[in-house]
Order: C-alpha cells, then structure tokens, then sequence
C-alpha cells in the first residue's frame, strides 16, 4: 500500500508544479501588463506637463508684468497732475 501511495505522490507532484508554473507565469503577465499601464500613464502626465510649461512660464510673469503696467500708470498720473 506504501508503493502505491508514493505512486501516486509522484504522479501528483509534476502536476502541481505545472500549476504553479502556470500560475506564476499568468502572475508574471499580469504585471507585466500593469507596468506596461504604468509607463504609458507616465508617458501621458509627463506630456501633459509639457504642454502645460508655456502656460506656466506665462503665468509666472503676469505679476511682474502687471506691477510694471501699474507703475507706469502710476508715472503717468503724476506727471499729469
């Protein structure tokens, strides 16, 4: 009876480890497939952000821009007063 059960444990062990094999491989994909998203979303957020840059740098003058017109402003009523 011993034979037989170790038989049949032989029998089962490359089967089990086809299992896993193919589990860790459907595992493997599957992350494979997510790091793939991930590069793509990056992709994505980095070429928004470059798009956004011009806006940014614009933006980013407009206080300076605004506090030269006001002196200006300010100038041009004084010397009119």
């Amino acid at each position: 009876m011993n034979i037989v059960a170790a038989v049949e444990q032989q029998g089962a062990a490359p089967q089990e480890i086809a299992s896993s094999v193919s589990r860790a491989a459907s595992g493997t994909q599957e992350v494979s497939q997510n790091v793939a998203a991930a590069s793509d979303a990056s992709t994505m957020v980095s070429e928004e952000a470059n798009s956004l840059l011009p806006s940014s740098n614009e933006m980013r003058e407009q206080p300076h821009l605004l506090h030269d017109e006001v002196l200006r402003f300010l100038q041009s009523v004084r010397r009119n007063q």
